[in-house]
């Protein structure tokens, strides 16, 4: 995962459109954080994504948002999606989420949890394939 992190970085640091990532969050925040998703959705929160908000509180690569310690619990309840974490979405189309029972993450068409567009093992699985797709 910190690879991925670190390629983030350096791609935000070459200054190439259509990334840009948030600074990281306190320690505090990140545990207060963990407490909410584990109280408010009902399921731990994935480490491999309170690893992405411990380096970033947030990016966007492309049209892809992930969301940062503020939006995760209001939008996951929002959405309804019981065993789903909504950790973002691209434009109107496409939601990202991270999927307790099966655990895994996955693009789904926005608003229809049961139309999944793609899946990936790993949070790190997911950003690499939308940072090839700014980068290529």
């Amino acid at each position: 995962m910190m690879e991925v992190l670190a390629r983030l970085s350096d791609i935000a640091e070459q200054g190439i459109e259509d990334v840009y990532l948030n600074d990281p969050v306190s320690s505090e925040l990140l545990e207060a954080t963990k407490l909410q998703v584990l109280t408010g959705v009902g399921f731990p929160m994935p480490d491999e994504y309170a690893t992405f908000l411990s380096v970033f509180d947030g990016v966007q690569i492309g049209n892809a948002i992930f969301l940062g310690t503020q939006e995760l619990v209001p939008l996951t309840k929002d959405a309804g999606y019981e065993g789903c974490l909504v950790l973002g979405n691209s434009g109107n189309h496409t939601e990202y989420v991270y999927e307790e029972a099966v655990g895994c993450y996955r693009a789904i068409n926005l608003g229809h949890r049961d139309e999944v567009l793609s899946s990936f093992d790993s949070f790190s699985d997911l950003l690499c394939v939308l940072i090839d797709r700014v980068v290529s």
